[in-house]
Order: C-alpha cells, then sequence, then structure tokens
C-alpha cells in the first residue's frame, strides 16, 4: 500500500506540473525581474542523464536520442527552466559537448509554450568555448577544461553554473559560482531496486529520491536567494553560495534544510492548482503521511 501511494504521489505531481503555469504571484515574481540574474546550466548529467543502449526506462516521453545516443531529460528540469524563465531570469547552457550535438540536443525538448529549449535560452557554449589551462594529456577532461564565465562575457556577481562536475570552476574565485549538483544518476519515476545492477543507477532509496526532486529543491534555492539578495544587497552569486553550502546534496541524504526546501517546492506546485489553501493542505497532510 505505501509503495502504490507513493507512486500516486509522483503521478499526481507531475500532472500538475504538467499544467499550464498560471500563477506569477509566489514570491512577488514582478518585482524579481528587476534583479539581473543568470542561471547557467550543464547539459550532461545535470539537464540530461546518458543512457546505455541496453537501458529501461518507465517514462519513455523523457527519453531523446541524438546523433545515435539516448538522453533522458531529468525529472522537473524542463519545468523548472520554465518557470526561472517566466521570471525574467536568463537562461543559459554550457556544455563541453560538440556545438552541433548541443543545439540539436536542446531544440528537441518542447516546453509547455511550444518552445524548445534552445529558443528559451538566451545563450548557448560548447567545447570551443571552454578554457585550456592544461597540455597534460595525462590529466582527465575537466582538469585540461575550464567554463570560465567571464570570458564568454557574463557578470560573475550575477551568475551562478549549475553542473554536476566541480572540476570545472575556473579557479578558486569561481568557484562561487558553481552550484554542485552532488553525485548524479539516472532516475525514473520510481525507485527499482532490481535496477541497481545498472551503470549510474542511483545506490539508495533516499539517494534516489534526492536526486528526483534535485531541480525543484535548486529552483526554491535560486528564489530564496534572490529575496536574499534583494533585501541585503549580497551578491546573487554570493546568496546562492550561502544557502547551498547548508544542502546535503554531497552526502545524498536528507537533512532539516533540504528536506524544507523538498515540502516548499512541493507545496507551492500543489498551492498553485488547488482551489484553496485548506485543499491544498488536506493533499499534503495526506502525501507527506504516506511518503
Amino acid at each position: 500500500m505505501r509503495i502504490s501511494l507513493i507512486a500516486l504521489f509522483y503521478v499526481f505531481l507531475v500532472n500538475f506540473l504538467n499544467k499550464p503555469y498560471e500563477s506569477e504571484n509566489y514570491r512577488n515574481a514582478s518585482s524579481l525581474k528587476e534583479i539581473s540574474a543568470h542561471v547557467v546550466f550543464d547539459l550532461d548529467w545535470t539537464v540530461f542523464a546518458s543512457l546505455d543502449p541496453d537501458d529501461l526506462v518507465e517514462d519513455a516521453s523523457r527519453v531523446y536520442e541524438v546523433q545515435g545516443k539516448k538522453y533522458y531529460l531529468n525529472p522537473f528540469v524542463d519545468d523548472v527552466i520554465f518557470r526561472l524563465k517566466k521570471k525574467g531570469i536568463d537562461i543559459y547552457f554550457f556544455s563541453g559537448g560538440e556545438k552541433n550535438r548541443n543545439l540539436e540536443l536542446l531544440d528537441s525538448v518542447k516546453l509547455k509554450d511550444g518552445k524548445s529549449l534552445l529558443q528559451l535560452a538566451t545563450d548557448v557554449f560548447h567545447k570551443e568555448d571552454l578554457s585550456n589551462v592544461s597540455s597534460n594529456l595525462e590529466d582527465n577532461f575537466s582538469k585540461r577544461y575550464k567554463k570560465d564565465l567571464e570570458k564568454v562575457g557574463l557578470a560573475l556577481e550575477d551568475t551562478i553554473l549549475i553542473d554536476d562536475n566541480s572540476d570545472f570552476a575556473l579557479n578558486e574565485h569561481q568557484k562561487k559560482n558553481m552550484f554542485w549538483l552532488g553525485p548524479t544518476y539516472t532516475i525514473d519515476k520510481t525507485f527499482d531496486p532490481s535496477k541497481l545492477s545498472q551503470n549510474y543507477y542511483a545506490p539508495s532509496k533516499e539517494a534516489f529520491d534526492l536526486n528526483y526532486y534535485k531541480f525543484l529543491i535548486i529552483e526554491e534555492v535560486i528564489l530564496e536567494a534572490l529575496e536574499f539578495q534583494k533585501q541585503t544587497k549580497i551578491s546573487f552569486r554570493e546568496s546562492i553560495w550561502r544557502l547551498s553550502q547548508k544542502l546535503s546534496f554531497k552526502e545524498e541524504r536528507y537533512n532539516d534544510f533540504t528536506t524544507a526546501f523538498k515540502k516548499r517546492a512541493i507545496r507551492r506546485i500543489v498551492a498553485e492548482h488547488s482551489n484553496s489553501s485548506k485543499e491544498c493542505d488536506a493533499i499534503m497532510n495526506f502525501f507527506f503521511k504516506a511518503l
């Protein structure tokens, strides 16, 4: 019964997110547009997870095949990007992949308004935009090449880079621009212990759950940082850095701070599609008792 309730909750939440996004009142969205903020997303193992040819997933609608390779669009990331854009935040993508692959992959993902991730982006940066900092061929890719945010024209105080690989930060100064995802995995709608032997599958139910909701948590952190910036005049980068240090992504488990942001994200989504606060509270109480 517990498993079926959890599965029902996932379906319920995804259906809510598939409805048209109409509310612009959350956290005074119009005032957020007065703040300059640039959010840069990595692609591989951030927006997308790579799939092996034999990998099976429950939600085939989130699988995209580009140039003979399959990619899984990570849970909620497209909705989060869509909402951040609607709030006036500039969206960029920066991948160490080849330009033609990156553009084709981004153009294949269509959002709620019919536009693609590529059309939504302010700009896209590729392997050719990386900075080569080492000629030692024995170094791995992220040691030899870095994502220099200033090189591509972005103001550091207004910019964050969401990436699964913290080694891509150019230097100690730009590490404060890095919003590190922690370990990332191929994720489906529900945790399946029989898939533990698959490459890149989450090692535990808690790690799976945290990865599943990760982008909803990140969205809440971004919105909180913008409010914090507005109230204190501390930069967007510094606000994100302070909040992200309280998360437990690295440990692959929930702490009180991460749990609070997850619940806030789900409550906001439920509230936006509920007829009243009473209905919202009832739904939240029911599902969090089941989880």
